[in-house]
């Protein structure tokens, strides 16, 4: 399991992963994706902002994803944090959130 800044695989991984997550979970607060900027564009808004997306993976395969958003000198949120369905319940989504955390107090 590698979690590291994320860099796509291929041109479209992001945006195919992200739909996948939102359609895994009907009740969850967005579903209209086509109401929404793209998450390519968004993940350029939160890098242009201090921000930073951060990918899991086991291998080549993209498991999991996390942004942190850049607030003010000493405040940050995190942002589209989603772990592929099969990987839940593993203790995964902790350590993707450790290691966020650990890269905001750098």
């Amino acid at each position: 399991m590698t979690i590291k800044i994320f860099s796509p695989q291929y041109p479209t991984e992001l945006e195919e992963f992200y739909a996948e997550r939102i359609a895994d979970n009907p009740l969850g607060f967005i579903q209209r994706l086509d109401l929404l900027p793209s998450i390519s564009g968004f993940v350029q808004k939160l890098r242009e902002h201090g921000g930073e997306l951060f990918e899991m993976r086991e291998g080549k395969k993209l498991i999991g994803i996390c942004g942190l958003n850049h607030i003010n000198q000493t405040e940050a949120e995190l942002c589209k944090f989603h772990i592929n369905t099969a990987y839940q319940s593993q203790g995964l989504g902790q350590k993707l959130y450790e290691s966020v955390e650990r890269y905001a107090f750098i």
